[in-house]
């Protein structure tokens, strides 16, 4: 039964999205005047209802055949951003261009990302917020469980945008706005350039294929001006060594202005075009680091994980420089299960593609990437026994160490859970990081 629900959720979708790409609003009150004309007048001796669907129809046919001959001779470009927040509407350019001898009047684009549908496992195991607040009958045959994981799959919320006229051999630019429902690569597949009818009943529309994406960030709770840097003392210590002189190779990031262009690093520019720059810090610094345990079950735990990554997120962002903290976390590859570890802008990117893993790496992969650690602070999506040995032998590695463990809504932030370690769930996160800063683990911020 599940099996014809989800053949059947997808067909109507389908079927759906096809007539929403033909017709206006003024073109699906015709088809519902022409189905209930349908319906009452069948019998044409008892009611006029047959002279309601003999004009709806006729309206419906000489606005198709209206539509039939619309060959726009245009061409697209974009202009993306590199980066865009979850959650937050972003704008960019779309420009269109004219490759016709006439006038083009009453043009209208609209974005298609790539679509892709839930697949049949999604719909029978994902659980959507508010699961248990649903009744039997829904959560059996699972509507909003499919409308929840359409908008996760849809990837952005958009509407279409009309065109003034664009004369022979010229550009016109057309201001874009999209709001990403999903962190992730935002994929752009083509855009649709539409005009409606005379009659504004339906519309012709031809597609471009315009290939792009662009990358979602997480989400980014505030903290107050709060960042996790361990001890002060522990934090004081690891920067000594910032005054010796002696500096090492960090990281590579993007050039910004101020920067130095001496420390311009060549071969990347002249490969990829774009500048970047050695960022470069004192011999034997050392960093506090955040541990990001991606094991979880992505079907139940998703809120969870979810949280957990945005909790990461706003913690790499609040140390803000390369001084500031390091992620360390396991991900999926070709090779197997990895861990890995990332700083600045990169963690954030890392984030935004991180998905849960259904097997722990091996700890001691582990080991070399916090043996430099001066504190730690742990972020976990389960307690269980597993968690909890895992946590300890972090602790043994780096004894200034920390945990939050991620709850759902409803769980209190006064749990016990044991020393330095902290529940969390959404919306208490100030509370719970201003317990942290009684406990020495974070400062306030200067980034």
């Amino acid at each position: 039964m599940r099996r014809v629900l989800y053949r059947t959720f997808r067909r109507v979708h389908n079927v759906g999205t096809r007539l929403r790409a033909r017709f206006t609003s003024v073109g699906f009150v015709l088809i519902a005047v022409l189905i209930g004309g349908a319906i009452f007048g069948i019998d044409i001796r008892k009611s006029l209802s047959y002279q309601l669907f003999a004009i709806a129809g006729g309206l419906l046919v000489v606005s198709i055949f209206a539509t039939l001959r619309f060959r726009p001779c245009v061409a697209v470009r974009r202009t993306l951003p590199r980066h865009v927040m979850l959650g937050q509407t972003f704008h960019y350019q779309l420009e269109v261009e004219n490759l016709g001898a006439r006038q083009r009047d009453g043009f209208s684009v609209r974005e298609r990302l790539a679509d892709e549908l839930p697949s049949y496992d999604a719909f029978v195991n994902a659980i959507e917020p508010g699961h248990e607040k649903r009744n039997a009958f829904d959560r059996y045959v699972g509507y909003p469980r499919w409308v929840w994981l359409l908008r996760q799959s849809r990837g952005a919320q958009f509407g279409q945008t009309n065109l003034p006229p664009i004369s022979p051999s010229s550009t016109v630019p057309a201001q874009m706005a999209m709001t990403p429902l999903r962190r992730g690569r935002l994929r752009f597949e083509a855009v649709e350039v539409s005009r409606t009818d005379p009659l504004g009943i339906a519309r012709a529309s031809r597609v471009l294929p315009c290939p792009a994406e662009v990358l979602v960030l997480p989400t980014l709770i505030p903290l107050q001006g709060l960042a996790f840097h361990g001890p002060r003392d522990v934090a004081n210590s690891a920067t000594m060594g910032a005054h010796s002189g002696e500096e090492e190779f960090f990281q590579l990031r993007e050039f910004r202005q101020g920067d130095s262009l001496r420390r311009l690093h060549w071969p990347t520019l002249a490969r990829l075009g774009t500048p970047f720059v050695r960022e470069m810090v004192a011999s034997g610094h050392s960093t506090p680091v955040i541990y990001l345990e991606t094991l979880a079950e992505p079907n139940t735990q998703r809120a969870q994980f979810e949280q957990a990554i945005s909790l990461a997120a706003s913690l790499v962002k609040a140390a803000g420089s390369a001084n500031g903290n390091g992620l360390v976390m396991g991900r999926a590859g070709a090779m197997g299960n990895a861990f890995h570890r990332y700083y600045d802008i990169t963690a954030l990117e890392a984030l935004a593609l991180v998905e849960p893993v259904s097997e722990r790496p091996n700890f001691e992969m582990l080991l070399p990437l916090i043996s430099n650690a001066s504190a730690l602070l742990a972020i976990f999506v389960d307690w269980d026994a597993t968690s909890q040995d895992v946590f300890q032998r972090l602790k043994r590695a780096v004894p200034a160490c920390w945990a939050l463990i991620v709850r759902p809504m409803e769980t209190s932030v006064d749990e016990a859970l044991g020393q330095h370690v902290f529940a969390v769930s959404p919306g208490t996160e100030a509370v719970v990081l201003e317990r942290l800063v009684r406990d020495g683990a974070v400062v306030p911020s200067n980034g």
